[in-house]
């Protein structure tokens, strides 16, 4: 496990935080990769200017009670529709 400071900002490296609590956290430009967030619970959170990009598995991930995968499914048939 690599953890080691940078000025204000950590990095972790194969760090083992299963079970970890954070609060009031603020990671306004952090970068995740490789990162399993399976089971995670997150309450008053900003994704403001959050990219999510590739390889990303969204299998049973709520949104305010409602699925996340039936969310980008219902986006993607009114995209089709505004097109079409």
């Amino acid at each position: 496990m690599i953890v080691k400071s940078e000025g204000p900002a950590k990095v972790f490296i194969g760090a083992r935080l299963e079970n970890a609590l954070f609060k009031d956290v603020t990671l306004a430009n952090a970068s995740f990769e490789n990162v399993g967030l399976a089971g995670a619970r997150f309450d008053d959170i900003d994704f403001s200017n959050a990219v999510i990009t590739s390889n990303c598995n969204f299998n049973g991930m709520q949104i305010a009670g409602v699925s996340v995968k039936e969310l980008l499914a219902s986006y993607a048939r009114r995209q089709a529709a505004e097109q079409a």
